[in-house]
């Protein structure tokens, strides 16, 4: 019961997230404090307010974290050898696959191009998992998605 929780939790964040990217509350355009001259040039008009170059960055690393960290998971759930490794790579596969599908949705509505594959460096954490085996397994996976994770919410607050 607590997985499915803080898997629920983790996806309702997240869609969030990525839901105030896709629908303001407000228009850029009805703001006083924000004239359309002052945004970044590189912002992209869409029917929910300009979509920043910061905005497309963001929608494109939740794809490619979930083309990783979805595998990842899988792995864990087959191959970690504590419960704690299995629980954890049960949340990533839930949690991404349901984030990956919003993302997708988002990214078609505003006309991002996303990623089909992990990039190099996410493969190369894959090939890592797939060599280590007993506590080296744990403590890699372990290692790899808190250093993922914290640029991903490093992103997040700056997006915010």
């Amino acid at each position: 019961m607590r997985h499915v929780n803080g898997t629920g939790l983790l996806i309702a964040v997240l869609v969030a997230t990525i839901g105030a990217l896709a629908f303001p509350v407000w228009s850029y355009a009805d703001r006083s404090s924000t004239p359309q001259a002052n945004l970044d040039s590189s912002s992209t008009p869409t029917p929910w307010g300009p979509l920043s170059a910061t905005d497309r960055e963001f929608v494109t690393k939740v794809r490619l974290a979930g083309l990783w960290e979805g595998p990842a998971g899988q792995q864990a759930q087959q191959r970690a050898p504590s419960a704690a490794i299995k629980a954890a790579g049960d949340h990533l596969v839930m949690g991404h696959a349901a984030l990956d599908q919003h993302d997708r949705d988002v990214a078609a509505k505003l006309g991002i191009e996303l990623p089909n594959q992990p990039n190099a460096q996410q493969q190369g954490w894959l090939r890592q998992l797939t060599a280590d085996t007993g506590t080296a397994y744990e403590r890699d996976f372990a290692n790899l998605l808190r250093a993922a994770h914290g640029k991903v919410f490093a992103l997040v607050a700056q997006v915010r």
